[in-house]
């Protein structure tokens, strides 16, 4: 919080572009976008891991998020179940098990993950899987 507050009294002294303030959040919310997907296998991505990678504290990190549709923990799930979705209709991954593909995607308990497919789209993973072979 210290660091945050003298961060804003020398960029206030300093007379910054509030515009650059701006394009710099877009820049680094586009960076956590990218690395966010690019981990979503992690089990244990995080906001705290998400933060940290980028040297930011927790509280910049959700304020960042905090114009978008989902919550950072919401989107991290609903694609981890976009991706899930796409092995369990996709000819490459038939051969593994539902609770393979959960895992695979960074969820720990299968149970969960067919709760939260089926809360997603309707159906559970072994109906999607069926509907698509």
């Amino acid at each position: 919080a210290t660091i945050e507050l003298m961060r804003a009294l020398i960029s206030s002294a300093a007379g910054d572009d509030p515009r650059q303030d701006a394009a710099l959040n877009d820049a680094l919310f586009t960076r956590v976008v990218i690395y966010v997907q690019e981990h979503l296998t992690d089990r244990d991505l995080c906001a705290d891991k998400v933060a940290r990678e980028h040297h930011i504290s927790v509280r910049h990190l959700y304020n960042l998020w905090a114009g978008h549709e989902l919550s950072l923990g919401r989107w991290i799930t609903r694609e981890r179940l976009e991706r899930a979705r796409r092995d369990l209709a996709g000819p490459r991954k038939r051969a593994a098990t539902v609770a393979t593909t959960a895992h695979r995607w960074g969820f720990a308990d299968p149970t969960h993950f067919s709760r939260k497919f089926s809360e997603a789209y309707g159906m559970s993973p072994r109906e999607w899987r069926q509907l698509h072979q």
